[in-house]
């Protein structure tokens, strides 16, 4: 009766631990003592068969009876009994075919235990870790639970959130199936992420294959289609949803350089004054126009459309107001020549040479003033002896 937590109920209370015999098929009926208890108070009561008399236990209050069906809810075993004191450990066994999720230890803890939780392989174990890691928790459940780790069986689906300040592009795919024990995770990103644009790299000629979706804050680099070359750097930056996306062109096409433009005195004709020095490309046989910068000015205004010729662009060059243009009149008369260009800078020097046979009269330099040159003069070489004669007499 000590080792069993018992006494005999109906006796006088010093009685009630005193040995005493049972005659066979007689019942004897006990009692907890104080503190301790039963799940059952009907085994309280046993028979005598054949000289054995089976005592019941009484456990510490608080004590736990094992239930069948949490088992089965989770897929575990237990054969070492149903009663579990308070306090005392119990570890399980995985049903068949079935491997833990956790530790296979329960413990009995005033009448409650918890127990522990066996899986199909197939199934999938929703972990903290890897939630934290893309930025997600659980949808629907408790504030508390939404970090909790979870197992979803084969093919069930387990729908996400993102975690506050974060986003996603599609929200469909924050739900997820369970496919043989994989779950593939969606990711969330920082509000402000970016989705690379199909539109956009087939129209700068660029791709990327490492995703769609980008960071905010986030390098990417591009890489030219194929035949094309970068016009400028191949890196991009998402920032706040919005790429720069760089440029590759045809190695036929055209770059008009704003450093070209400046040595020129040229700037684009059909732009916004912010704009009209910045580079761009043109494809090749495109025109582009020119103006010339202010206080510059060109004879030929129709040459500041020029077009691109397989990967060349002849600029046109403005000149500074009062340039002037080489007569060949005033040539054919003066008898002398030029064959560095027909257009001269405005206080620049010209040296000209003479005609075939002829020999200068004086110097042979010129200079343009305010659209006016001062041409040299040559001479046959008769006149010049002529000449000659008429100073010294």
């Amino acid at each position: 009766m000590l080792q069993n937590n018992i006494r005999r109920k109906y006796t006088i209370p010093e009685h009630k631990m005193k040995e005493t015999y049972s005659v066979h098929l007689h019942n004897e009926t006990f009692e907890c003592t104080p503190g301790y208890g039963i799940p059952d108070e009907k085994s309280l009561t046993v028979q005598c068969l054949e000289g054995v008399l089976k005592y019941p236990k009484c456990l510490k209050e608080g004590f736990c009876v094992i239930q069948q069906h949490e088992m089965a809810l989770n897929h575990i075993r237990y054969n070492k009994g149903t009663m579990i004191e308070n306090g005392q450990l119990v570890v399980f066994e995985c049903a068949e075919g079935m491997v833990p999720l956790n530790s296979l230890e329960g413990k009995c803890e005033r009448r409650h235990i918890n127990y522990p939780k066996c899986i199909s392989t197939t199934s999938c174990i929703v972990r903290s870790t890897d939630m934290l890691q893309n930025n997600i928790r659980r949808k629907y459940a408790r504030p508390k639970d939404k970090m909790k780790e979870i197992y979803s069986v084969n093919l069930d689906n387990v729908t996400f959130e993102c975690t506050p300040g974060y986003g996603i592009p599609d929200e469909k795919s924050l739900m997820v199936q369970c496919l043989e024990g994989v779950l593939k995770y969606p990711k969330c990103l920082k509000e402000g992420f970016c989705v690379i644009q199909q539109q956009e790299m087939a129209l700068n000629h660029i791709r990327y294959s490492k995703g769609t979706v980008i960071e905010n804050g986030q390098l990417v680099v591009f890489e030219c289609a194929e035949g094309m070359v970068p016009l400028n750097s191949l890196e991009g930056k998402c920032e706040r949803r919005h790429i720069n996306y760089p440029k590759c062109i045809s190695t036929s096409s055209c770059i008009v350089r704003s450093t070209e433009m400046l040595q020129n005195n040229i700037r684009w004709k059909y732009a916004s004054p912010e704009d009209n020095m910045k580079e761009i490309y043109i494809v090749n046989l495109d025109n582009v126009t020119f103006e010339c910068t202010p206080g510059y000015g060109i004879p030929d205004q129709k040459s500041l459309m020029v077009q691109c010729l397989d990967g060349a662009l002849k600029y046109p060059k403005c000149l500074k107001e009062g340039f002037c243009l080489i007569q060949q009149d005033e040539m054919a008369l003066n008898h002398i020549r030029y064959s560095k260009g027909t257009v001269i800078e405005n206080g620049q020097p010209v040296v000209f040479e003479c005609a075939e046979g002829m020999v200068p009269l004086n110097n042979l330099e010129g200079k343009c003033e305010k659209r006016h040159i001062h041409y040299p003069k040559c001479v046959s070489t008769s006149k010049f002896i002529f000449e000659v004669q008429r100073c010294e007499g």
